[in-house]
């Protein structure tokens, strides 16, 4: 169950995004209570662009591979496969693309059986 209040006192977040997360994330009742004007504002305020320049450093990203990380091949033959489970006790990794390709680091950290669903309580 989802409560949705609405007041114009908090008309920063008034905005048709933030509407629509909160109406798509119930899943089975959805109540919605405030003032009139603040729903209509929030449907009809279309937010700001946001200026995270996130698509130009995805552009000019390099990979960057540090001396200390073995690739892919050179761990298969230096360790046993009990070894390459274990923890990396006192050796330092440095997290790049390349670490997580070759398998030194997990994207998930630990979240393999996590989803969605663990963090959402039921009414």
């Amino acid at each position: 169950m989802v409560i949705l209040p609405m007041v114009n006192q908090y008309s920063r977040m008034l905005q048709r995004n933030l509407l629509y997360t909160a109406v798509t994330r119930s899943q089975q009742y959805l109540i919605m209570c405030g003032e009139a004007g603040a729903f209509q504002k929030s449907a009809t305020t279309i937010p700001p662009k946001r200026a995270t320049f996130l698509q130009e450093f995805l552009t000019n990203f390099d990979l960057v591979t540090t001396e200390d990380t073995p690739t892919k091949q050179e761990r298969e033959t230096q360790s046993s496969p009990e070894e390459s489970n274990n923890s990396f006790e006192g050796k330092e990794i440095q997290l790049t693309i390349q670490a997580i390709e070759d398998g030194l680091i997990s994207p998930m950290i630990g979240m393999d059986d996590v989803t969605p669903y663990d963090f959402m309580t039921r009414s």
